[in-house]
């Protein structure tokens, strides 16, 4: 039954509230900066920011840097790496004339938030990888020839 709900909402266009528009239009936007940085920084231009839709604060903000770099340095992959970072961990180091952005680690308390990825929200400018899914994505094609 609640599926039919929901597909009804899909169908009528009322899925999301007005105030969810509102957000998920804000940080698609920044993501889409992301994406611009990466296109001035002669990367793909492919943007990503990851959020906890439940204080609806920004954990991580990044963009591919691919070329000239690690293979793996998708924008979501790095984006995920950076929430990593913000937790206390991550892998990878970035170069320094990066615009790249993880929220500060908080290693004085134990993490209370979700653990790496679950439970946060992923706004990227395309469809990530395959590695790189997660469980509630939104998603905007960046046309960087009309921007």
């Amino acid at each position: 039954m609640l599926l039919n709900l929901q597909i009804s909402r899909l169908l009528s266009g009322t899925f999301f509230t007005d105030k969810e528009l509102r957000v998920i239009s804000s940080h698609i936007t920044e993501a889409i900066k992301m994406a611009q940085l990466a296109k001035h920084s002669k990367q793909k231009p492919i943007g990503a920011v990851i959020v906890d839709p439940l204080t609806d604060m920004v954990i991580a903000k990044a963009y591919d840097i691919r070329e000239g770099s690690h293979p793996l340095h998708h924008a979501t992959m790095v984006c995920i790496d950076l929430v990593a970072k913000s937790q206390g961990g991550g892998m990878w180091k970035y170069p320094q004339e990066t615009d790249l952005y993880s929220a500060e680690p908080d290693v004085k308390e134990s993490k209370t938030g979700p653990y790496l990825c679950t439970g946060y929200h992923m706004y990227v400018t395309q469809d990530p990888c395959v590695i790189s899914k997660g469980e509630r994505q939104k998603y905007d094609i960046y046309n960087d020839q009309s921007q």
